[in-house]
């Protein structure tokens, strides 16, 4: 029996009240995006300082700015300067360590900005990290609002509304856009923008209407600027293509390499060559090769077994935990596949996210560095939305439909928007990676008792003996009774870095103590007021010192206190500041006062 040709879907008409509430939804989601307190400025430092050598002086290069670095002896032991890890010294130039394409994207916003007032520079000229991390985190909640407005549209092709929405609200809280993309500028927060785009272009082949290759060619070539990883969406957009002309001209596969020389494919190729063509030529000059040591790094990872597992199912980097609603959303692609609205684009989709986990796995750097939750995973999320529209619309199409996929997908919805609120807000988790770790940091990946997203809500309590000194020097022993608010321990004590700081303590059974002592010297800043610090045990006040120099300082616990098993003593800074915007040092951290050594007796 001959089949019948499957008939291109027809996209949802545009209803009266979408573009309101797609433009009120947008500006709530950016101003909650904003508002949230974590800024994950570390590789993105300094990005915006090449967009203003972009805008300002025509150049990628950061010759004119002055720029910390220490001199270290070189191979001939001439001195030579070391800079921040975001730089790189490169024949005699300083540029960043990172792809171009973030900084190029990013000038004309910087532009804007600078026209109502703000820069990253002071009014002398020197490059300011704060100014820096309020203008990206900015930026950065705007560009994943606009990206999360055009992943409903990309919906909205399948999705009628109410059921429309489902997918710019899970993906818009209940994914990397919001723990990572949103909170500085990170190349991942243009990837998804660009690649959201180029998703929006393509579905035009499974809707039988004309595509742009000089679009698609155009699009293609910004994403490899700006993450070498995306050249997969790059190698994806060409099959894509030679596979439409191949079925409008049905041959066989030995035919294929003639595709190549078809307009539309052909197209593609020439755009992005034409793209690229100076970005290499740039990389010869800057580099002596055509690509960046960036795009060189390796892909052979020892560990690559673990890391595939991890990057699916551990508690500091699992896809699956951090975005839970995938397994009800695999369900319903596997469940209705046969009315699925686009399967090839589907299938096509599915295909991207196994290579991408794959290629994530084989770099040594799986680990995500200084990442909260699935960071490497952030550039499939216009993937995953996709799958997410794509399942509902099967099931939406199948007249004897249940009702619990749809309840499974919103109590895995409701786990992973938890998840990435607790990354977006709780500044801990930003702090976690940084905490010294007696296991190797593979196995830190697997470790459930102080996994990443409990980070300052819950640890394990470590005993303590009442009398003994808690030392909170680098060379003590107070990092495992630490919940909360602090900095990695340092020679002469540990800060505090945050308006809250927190440790916790396990009582013998027939312990009362009656007193804390804690030895500490604030940071005065400019004016030179003391530090209040207010302790409470256990969420009740004690006291309040006011502390303005070096020394111990005792207060009495009540009866009523002293007889818990668990005691955690939270101490409150009253007015911590950064010593970069006072002016006094580069130190970004937020500094109250430096503990040397606490008594419980």
């Amino acid at each position: 029996m001959k089949r019948t040709p499957r008939q291109p879907p027809r996209p949802n008409p545009l209803q009266p009240l979408d573009a309101p509430l797609a433009m009120l939804f947008t500006v709530l989601l950016g101003w909650f995006y904003w508002t949230a307190p974590v800024v994950q400025m570390a590789d993105s430092r300094y990005t915006l300082l090449a967009s203003d050598a972009v805008l300002h002086h025509n150049t990628l290069l950061l010759d004119r700015y002055k720029l910390p670095f220490q001199l270290v002896p070189g191979a001939d032991g001439v001195p030579e300067p070391r800079y921040p890890y975001q730089l790189d010294a490169a024949r005699g130039h300083v540029v960043s360590h990172y792809p171009p394409g973030t900084p190029l994207q990013s000038a004309p916003l910087l532009a804007w900005r600078e026209s109502a007032g703000e820069t990253v520079l002071t009014p002398d000229g020197q490059y300011a990290p704060w100014l820096d991390e309020q203008l990206q985190h900015e930026l950065a909640a705007l560009l994943t609002a606009v990206t999360v407005l055009l992943l409903w549209a990309l919906g909205r092709t399948w999705l009628a509304a109410p059921w429309s929405w489902v997918v710019p609200i899970v993906v818009g809280l209940g994914s990397p856009l919001l723990s990572t993309a949103s909170r500085a500028l990170w190349s991942h927060t243009w990837g998804v923008l660009v690649l959201t785009l180029l998703l929006l272009h393509l579905r035009r082949l499974a809707l039988a209407k004309p595509v742009s290759p000089v679009l698609l060619g155009t699009l293609g070539a910004w994403l490899y600027l700006l993450r070498p990883s995306y050249s997969l969406a790059v190698a994806a957009t060409g099959l894509l293509l030679l596979d439409h002309v191949h079925r409008a001209a049905p041959g066989p596969w030995r035919t294929w390499p003639r595709l190549l020389l078809q307009p539309l494919p052909l197209r593609f190729g020439l755009t992005v060559l034409a793209w690229l063509a100076p970005f290499w030529l740039w990389a010869c000059g800057v580099w002596g090769h055509p690509l960046p040591p960036y795009y060189r790094h390796p892909l052979g990872n020892p560990e690559f077994l673990q890391a595939l597992a991890a990057n699916l199912v551990s508690p500091q980097r699992g896809l699956l935990l951090y975005c839970a609603w995938l397994l009800p959303v695999a369900w319903l692609l596997m469940r209705y596949r046969r009315t699925l609205p686009q399967p090839r684009l589907a299938v096509a989709a599915v295909g991207y996210l196994a290579v991408h986990w794959l290629l994530i796995s084989l770099n040594p750097m799986w680990t995500g560095g200084g990442a909260y939750g699935p960071r490497l995973m952030t550039d499939l999320v216009p993937i995953l939305a996709l799958l997410l529209a794509q399942g509902l619309a099967g099931w939406r199409a199948d007249a004897g439909r249940k009702t619990w996929p749809a309840a499974s997908l919103g109590a895995a919805a409701l786990v992973a928007i938890a998840l990435h609120v607790d990354g977006a807000c709780n500044t801990e988790t930003w702090r976690w990676h940084t905490w010294p770790h007696a296991e190797g940091e593979s196995a830190r990946m697997w470790n459930w008792q102080k996994a990443e997203f409990l980070a300052g809500i819950w640890q394990p309590v470590a005993p303590y003996a009442p009398g003994s000194t808690l030392s909170f020097t680098e060379t003590g022993d107070v990092v495992p009774y630490l919940l909360r608010g602090w900095a990695n321990p340092e020679a002469d004590g540990t800060w505090t870095m945050a308006p809250l700081a927190s440790i916790q303590l396990a009582m013998p059974p027939v312990a009362q103590p009656r007193t804390v002592a804690v030895t500490m010297h604030p940071f005065l800043g400019k004016s030179r007021l003391p530090q209040p610090v207010e302790l409470r045990v256990n969420g009740e006040a004690v006291g309040t010192w006011q502390v303005d120099r070096p020394g111990t300082y005792v207060l009495s616990v009540p009866t009523a206190l002293a007889l818990a098993r668990e005691w955690r003593l939270d101490l409150l800074i009253g007015r911590p500041q950064r010593p970069d915007e006072a002016g006094l040092s580069p130190d970004s951290r937020l500094l109250g006062v430096s503990v040397a050594a606490l008594v419980v007796r």
